[in-house]
Order: structure tokens, then C-alpha cells, then sequence
């Protein structure tokens, strides 16, 4: 997977951690709307619980976004790719298990 930029935010907006090259200081890694238009979508479709939103933009790149539960708190993931990736899914639970054993201190 070819990526650019990955940040992680919590329920406030705050930035928890990033790594790659940031789009822009107006980049919103994040968007709740997305996110629940999705579910909404999901549901309305019977197709089950969204695993992640994606928008596929010009030249082939992907900002992929997912939000999941750690303590009862969300988190959100943002990662922006320079192709349309394999393998999401496995990345986004390796994110979510580091920031659990980070946040929790989970093994």
C-alpha cells in the first residue's frame, strides 16, 4: 500500500497521532456526516455495519476513514493513499489494536 498520510483524532477533533505528509493545514482528516451517511446507507440497503468510507480522488489516490471504539471512547482514522489499496481492513485493525495496547495498554 502506497501511502501519504495517516492521522488519528478523537472525539474532540484533537489529533491523537500522524505520520506521512500532510495534505494542507485545511486537510479535515475526518468526517462524521460521512460517516453516518454511510451507515444510514448501509442500513437502508441491508448490506450490514460499514467498515470503513472511502472517496476515491483524482489521479487514483483514496482517503480512506474508519472510526472505532477503544474504552469506550471513538477514534477516528484517516489514512490518504496515492492508489486505491488491498488490504484495508487488516491495516485498520493493526491501527486500532496499536492504539488500544498504546491508549489501554492491551497485549
Amino acid at each position: 500500500m502506497d501511502l501519504i498520510f495517516i492521522v488519528i483524532a478523537n472525539d474532540e477533533g484533537l489529533i491523537m497521532a500522524d505520520v506521512g505528509e500532510a495534505p494542507g493545514e485545511d486537510f479535515a482528516p475526518f468526517s462524521s456526516t460521512l460517516i453516518e451517511t454511510a451507515r444510514q446507507m448501509s442500513q437502508a440497503g441491508e448490506l450490514g455495519d460499514p467498515v470503513c468510507n472511502a472517496i476515491v480522488l483524482k489521479k487514483g489516490r483514496m482517503l480512506i476513514m474508519a472510526e472505532a471504539s477503544i474504552g469506550g471512547e471513538s477514534i477516528y482514522i484517516s489514512i490518504l493513499c496515492r492508489k486505491i489499496p488491498s488490504g484495508v481492513q487488516n491495516l485498520i485493525k493493526r491501527i486500532v489494536d496499536f492504539m488500544s495496547e498504546t491508549l489501554l495498554g492491551n497485549h
